[in-house]
């Protein structure tokens, strides 16, 4: 449940551009309901597939050959690369997939709010770069 979208679509805050497609009695031909202030209606309008492919964590290293790691006056040479989150493949509109409410399970950390989209951050890109080196 797409609940970000129902706070978007709802007209007591910020919106997207879509709201300007809304339906009106001069533009019948939309499928994004008429603008109405305050008017939360929960309908399976927001209800999206959540399923998605995500590369996780990733990590490669390589050892220097003895040969060049002597010529630098060392033991061993070490260079490695790690990312997270790198990629995600989804159709799902809102930032994530991985859904929650409210970063933490909504209020009171209850369990029924599993597959309610609102108020949740995306999962963070990050990149690590290391060298190891052994004399």
């Amino acid at each position: 449940m797409n609940l970000t979208s129902l706070q978007l679509f709802s007209g007591d805050s910020n919106a997207t551009r879509d709201i300007l497609n809304s339906w009106t009695p001069t533009n019948t031909d939309t499928n994004i309901p008429r603008a109405a202030v305050r008017q939360k209606t929960i309908s399976s309008r927001f209800v999206e597939d959540g399923s998605y492919i995500r590369l996780r964590n990733i990590a490669l290293g390589y050892n220097l050959p003895a040969d060049i790691t002597e010529k630098l006056g060392m033991d061993n040479v070490r260079i490695s690369i790690s990312g997270q989150n790198l990629l995600t493949f989804t159709n799902y509109s809102g930032l994530d997939p991985e859904v929650n409410f409210l970063g933490s399970g909504g209020s009171g950390n209850q369990n029924t709010f599993n597959g309610f989209d609102f108020g949740n951050y995306p999962n963070i890109e990050s990149f690590n770069f290391s060298v190891n080196l052994k004399f």
